[in-house]
């Protein structure tokens, strides 16, 4: 009589369920996680990278009218990088956050929201550092920046308009919703 032997592969996955991409970043944990969710705005699914403080989160995303845009995020220390999506080729958005303006950041929001809960199947994966670096084709806006020079020109007497004129252009080689929100985010 032979024998046989059945082997059956196992893999650390677990469900981490009503978790947000904050709550798993925090943990510490070097996982590879998917996720979906929908509501009345449409839906977001992808998968995100975590390692340490660094994380890589590619995005699908659908509007209330089916629309899919595919957008990518990149937080690594404070730096976050936000491309894709509404943004044109060859640019995203730069804007440097503490762990804390990080959760609560309104304007990061409105391009996804990493405290929103949701079902992540996570699994322990081998770290490709490549992931967190931003890619050197897209050219980053530095919104921080921007709102430090909107600060100080705000600081300045009504009548001088040169700095926030200068400040508003450096959304005009965005189009659409980015643009509408740098614009917003600028007071332009």
């Amino acid at each position: 009589p032979s024998s046989t032997s059945t082997a059956t592969e196992q893999t650390k996955t677990e469900s981490t369920m009503n978790n947000s991409l904050i709550d798993l970043l925090s943990s510490g944990k070097t996982q590879k996680c998917t996720f979906s969710y929908s509501d009345e705005n449409g839906g977001t699914e992808g998968t995100a990278y975590i390692n340490n403080q660094n994380m890589r989160a590619d995005l699908n995303i659908t509007t209330a009218d089916k629309k899919v845009s595919q957008m990518s995020m990149i937080r690594k220390g404070d730096d976050n990088y936000i491309w894709g999506g509404g943004f044109p080729d060859g640019t995203g958005l730069k804007m440097t956050l503490s762990a804390e303006e990080f959760t609560s950041d309104e304007e990061s929001k409105k391009y996804f929201d990493t405290s929103k809960k949701a079902n992540y199947d996570c699994s322990d994966w081998t770290v490709d550092s490549s992931l967190f670096t931003p890619p050197s084709n897209i050219k980053f806006s530095d919104l921080s920046s921007m709102m430090k020079g909107v600060i100080k020109s705000e600081a300045k007497p009504s009548g001088t308009t040169n700095s926030t004129g200068a400040n508003c252009s450096v959304c005009n080689n965005l189009t659409g919703d980015a643009k509408t929100t740098c614009m917003s985010s600028l007071g332009c």
